[in-house]
């Protein structure tokens, strides 16, 4: 089973809640693929959790239950440390975890679960109901332990922690992911049926809501690796481009000035998610000590068809001797497709408005979905280009002589005439007069 839309439901989500931590898990059975779909955004509590994906597992045949456990885990640590866009790469955080979910037979994925204040709610419910051995793991590997092959086994993994004064984030997410890709090994080296879950205590702090807007600034301070593309996904809508430039022209002010936000990650992004009317709000706050920038998506659907209404962007920019603080409201009704289809232009028009434009943001390959967002990314696409391109005029015109050439030369060959009398040698000589 392909990893891609298993982890991008992991990837393609909003900023982390406190008490809500991803749950994935992987098995060698097709027992996972009897689980209930997670729709996009949706938050599973702790009741849903066990009764609806862990009595599935429970009440299958006897294996073996490996339970990952990570002190801080969020969803945005997979968006920062694995290479989620190139299914082909390897050098990547969780290197293992995406083999393994490759490997695995079913697996389920649930982005955001509401474990309550209580953290080893989870664990309880799983030791309750287990008949066999459980054993907690902290260094020792399983070629040291008996397992019960007639009943249920919970298998305990704590994994290291988040970070330490020592390591960085990455290099411990790395090593958690390390073990679990030697934990999978030895599992499937023994030939035991096995289903693992990765789950964590809490939200990692780093990226929890209070402090994100400090995460963001931080990691451009240290000069964090930027993406070659833009995505940002909330509960409810999608947003991609894959080179998105703020440029301002401001002539009175005597300001030009062009900035690459491709592959910046917003200080904050929130979305409105009502049914009929929908918006979207990207901030992005001291991009080179220059820029301040906020923008506005509004839309709603009707009659089959979501369009946006408001485009709006708010900048403040400021360079060694000049301010420039304005609000821009575009023109923005070109965004729009059937409802269930995303909007995709590889070159979107010029943004035009009817105040005097200054500032505005020119994207390549943009991509926008509003209404029925899904977790396996986005909706058919309704392509800005028309159906009547300027290669397809140059085509219909090219056929368009050709038919005329051969139309012409059809009533040439109907034109032609023949005589209707012929000089008979037996006969009287055929006489035609004709007038001077």
């Amino acid at each position: 089973m392909s990893p891609i839309p298993v982890l991008t439901a992991l990837f393609c989500l909003c900023i982390g809640v406190q008490g809500h931590v991803p749950v994935v898990s992987w098995s060698n059975t097709n027992i996972l693929s009897q689980v209930p779909p997670i729709a996009a955004g949706h938050t599973v509590s702790l009741p849903s959790l066990e009764q609806e994906y862990l009595d599935v597992i429970l009440h299958s045949a006897p294996q073996n239950i490996v339970l990952f456990v990570q002190d801080k885990l969020s969803i945005e640590d997979f968006t920062l440390y694995g290479d989620v866009y190139n299914k082909d790469s390897n050098k990547n955080t969780f290197q293992h975890l995406k083999q393994s979910l490759e490997s695995a037979t079913s697996s389920f994925t649930l982005p955001s679960v509401n474990i309550g204040s209580d953290r080893d709610n989870m664990m309880e419910y799983l030791e309750s109901h287990i008949d066999g051995k459980i054993v907690d793991l902290e260094s020792t590997t399983l070629k040291d332990v008996t397992l019960d092959k007639e009943k249920f086994n919970l298998i305990i993994r704590r994994l290291p922690q988040y970070s330490s004064n020592d390591k960085s984030v990455k290099d411990s997410l790395s090593e958690s992911d390390r073990i679990i890709g030697e934990m999978m090994t030895e599992l499937s080296t023994q030939g035991l049926p096995y289903t693992a879950l990765l789950t964590a205590n809490k939200p990692s702090k780093m990226i929890a809501a209070e402090n994100l807007n400090l995460a963001h600034r931080l990691r451009r301070e240290v000069g964090a690796e930027k993406h070659n593309f833009t995505f940002i996904n909330t509960t409810c809508v999608y947003f991609y481009a894959a080179s998105m430039v703020f440029k301002i022209n401001d002539t009175a002010k005597k300001i030009h000035a062009s900035i690459d936000l491709t592959g910046i990650e917003p200080d904050s992004y929130t979305s409105d998610c009502a049914e009929t009317n929908r918006s979207l709000l990207i901030t992005y706050t001291d991009i080179e000590d220059t820029l301040t920038l906020d923008i506005n998506m509004y839309m709603n659907n009707d009659r089959g068809m979501w369009t946006t209404n408001l485009y709006q962007i708010r900048y403040t920019y400021t360079n060694q001797s000049h301010l420039a603080d304005r609000t821009e409201v575009l023109k923005s009704a070109y965004i729009t497709a059937p409802m269930g289809r995303s909007y995709h232009c590889d070159n979107p028009p010029e943004p035009t408005s009817d105040s005097n434009l200054t500032g505005f943001i020119d994207y390549i390959s943009f991509q926008f979905q509003p209404f029925n967002v899904t977790s396996d990314g986005f909706s058919i696409a309704d392509d800005c280009i028309g159906i009547f391109t300027p290669e397809v005029w140059m085509s219909l015109m090219t056929v368009l002589l050709m038919v005329l050439i051969l139309a012409f030369g059809l009533v040439l060959l109907l034109s032609l005439s023949t005589m209707d009398r012929f000089d008979d040698p037996k006969g009287k000589p055929l006489t035609i007069t004709t007038d001077d």
